[in-house]
Parts: C-alpha cells; sequence; structure tokens
C-alpha cells in the first residue's frame, strides 16, 4: 500500500466532471442553462450547432471559464467524418448510405448522440426545442438498448418561475 501525504491526496482530482453535448445550443435557454451547469460545477459542456448563432447567444452572457465550453459545428467538426462513419456501420443494416450517414450527422441531435457513442462527451441532454420522438429515435439509432429491455420510457423537467420543479 502506498501512502501519500494528505497535501497530495487533496489535490488528486478523484471525479473528473462529466462532459455534457447538447444539440439544441442555438436556443437562449440552452446557452443559459449550459453556463448554468458550469458555474455550479456540474459539468462542462460541448455546445453543438451553427457556430455564428451560438457565439451570438453566449454574447447576452458572461463567458464561461476557460477549458469547460466547447462549441461544435458538425458542418465543419474534425470529428464529423469519424461520427458519419460511425453512424454509417451502426445503420446500414437498415439500409442507410455512407451519403445518408453524413447527412444525417448535420443534425445537432444526432450530431450530440453520436459525440456521447464515440466517447467523446459522457450524455447528452435534449428535448426543449426536439420532440420526445426525435430524442429518442436518435438515441435508439446511435446508442441502441439494452438487449434486456423491452420498453422504452422518459421524462422531463420543468423549472418554474417561482422555484418549482416539476417531472412529467
Amino acid at each position: 500500500m502506498i501512502k501519500r501525504p494528505i497535501e497530495q491526496v487533496q489535490s488528486l482530482k478523484l471525479v473528473k466532471r462529466p462532459i455534457i453535448a447538447l444539440g439544441e445550443a442555438e436556443d437562449e435557454r440552452i446557452v443559459q442553462g449550459a453556463l448554468g451547469a458550469i458555474e455550479l460545477g456540474i459539468a462542462d459542456i460541448i455546445l453543438v450547432g451553427n457556430t455564428a448563432r451560438i457565439k451570438d447567444q453566449l454574447s447576452n452572457f458572461p463567458a464561461a471559464p476557460e477549458g469547460t465550453l466547447e462549441i461544435i459545428d458538425p458542418a465543419d467538426a474534425a470529428v464529423t467524418h469519424e461520427l458519419a462513419n460511425l453512424f454509417f456501420e451502426k445503420r446500414k443494416h437498415r439500409g442507410v448510405s455512407e451519403q445518408d450517414a453524413h447527412t444525417a450527422v448535420q443534425d445537432p441531435l444526432v450530431f450530440a448522440t453520436l459525440l456521447v457513442e464515440a466517447g467523446h462527451a459522457s450524455g447528452t441532454v435534449n428535448g426543449a426545442v426536439y420532440t420526445t420522438p426525435d430524442v429518442v429515435r436518435a438515441a435508439i439509432q446511435v446508442i441502441g438498448t439494452h438487449p434486456e429491455a423491452s420498453m422504452i420510457s422518459s421524462c422531463f423537467l420543468m423549472y418554474l418561475p417561482d422555484g418549482r420543479a416539476m417531472v412529467y
């Protein structure tokens, strides 16, 4: 057993914050929530969507601390080709062509979900702009279900102006 001085133990980063990909990042509410999650130390964030529109939304808020926020535009991201290939491999049995896959990853919802499947993000949160069927469809197509799962379920949180939270 190796013993370390308490100062060394306290300085070790024992738990890395999750990285959450947000596929609805062109929406002001999503940007505000992302910055709130960063401020509370809940997660680091990847905002997925059109870079110019996201930067426009970000200009309405104080800057996030360095290294906690990344913007990825599916139209020109370095990982777009990798994610298109991943989508093709996962969906070719359903008749998806390589061209179809490259088109599909331009959708920020699909792109954010693929970031999770490829290991670039810990999770994704969507559903404020996209419908529940769209969000669930992307998750099933990209990540899939557990072999023993016989049912899919979802919920959403609604925070009211008076501070109460409701789960539906």
